[in-house]
């Protein structure tokens, strides 16, 4: 927390207790953190005190936590290692949990989730299927 204190402190220039949103984008990108396109809109007008830098701060760690634990999924998921789940990595993976799929089935789970066609479903179309 007195890190965090800290580079606010050395982004609020005039002492106000508030940094700018340029600011934020500027200390997220500098840790690693992106802004989504909705925080790009929403913060530049608006100064941030240190209590909703501090919540900011808080969300991006969750989504960060979430984001290694979907990688990790991924990896367990993709059994031979090769960067994408095919659909007998797929029919395990449903067997294992006691679901049984038929080929149409898992066809069409395929279809749903690979995005540039190719039959795999690689870590991007995975993230993207679990969002929709």
């Amino acid at each position: 927390m007195s890190e965090l204190k800290e580079v606010f402190a050395q982004h609020d220039k005039n002492g106000d207790g508030t940094i700018s949103g340029d600011d934020l984008g500027q200390i997220l990108r500098a840790i690693g953190y992106h802004l989504t396109k909705v925080e790009q809109k929403e913060f530049p007008e608006k100064t941030i005190d240190f209590p909703k830098f501090l919540h900011i701060m808080a969300q991006k760690e969750n989504e960060s936590r979430k984001g290694t634990h979907l990688r990790q999924i991924f990896r367990i998921l993709d059994k031979d290692e090769n960067g994408y789940i095919g659909k007998e990595e797929l029919r395990q993976v449903m067997a294992v949990h006691g679901e049984a799929i038929d080929d149409v089935e898992l066809e069409s789970m395929i279809l749903e989730a690979d995005l540039n066609g190719d039959g795999l479903i690689n870590y991007e179309e995975f993230i993207s299927f679990l969002l929709k």
